[in-house]
């Protein structure tokens, strides 16, 4: 990771939700990550309807922009991609490490899996 943990949370924490929190394992040898993309938005978005249908037309334009996002960086796709997006602002960095793919939309960051990451790879 060629990022500082602290920087990373200061800005997630800065967010104004809602949030849309995604972990994608992009292995760069394998187009797989781009179906666990489009589902695993479709499927959030599911829930989102299903659950606060006030949210989600903003859920859609967040969502949109995110897949265009992912889709520009895959040529500096590593194994993984950390993402959390908002409706002013999107935070995605591509790691080395794998993440397991998901899915989280909050008025907070989803930070568990990026504080594993840091836990378990200290020196990155």
């Amino acid at each position: 990771m060629t990022f500082q943990f602290d920087t990373m949370l200061e800005r997630v924490n800065s967010l104004d939700g809602p949030v849309l929190t995604m972990y994608l394992e992009t292995n760069p040898s394998d187009e797989k990550w781009k179906i666990r993309l489009k589902n695993g938005l479709k499927r959030t978005g599911e829930y989102i309807e299903a659950s606060q249908k006030e949210q989600f037309p903003l859920f859609e334009k967040i969502a949109k922009e995110v897949y265009q996002h992912t889709l520009d960086l895959q040529r500096q796709m590593k194994n993984g991609l950390i993402c959390f997006a908002t409706e002013r602002s999107i935070i995605m960095q591509p790691i080395q490490p794998s993440v397991e793919t998901s899915f989280f939309w909050g008025q907070q960051g989803e930070m568990e899996q990026l504080k594993t990451l840091f836990e378990r790879y200290p020196r990155t």
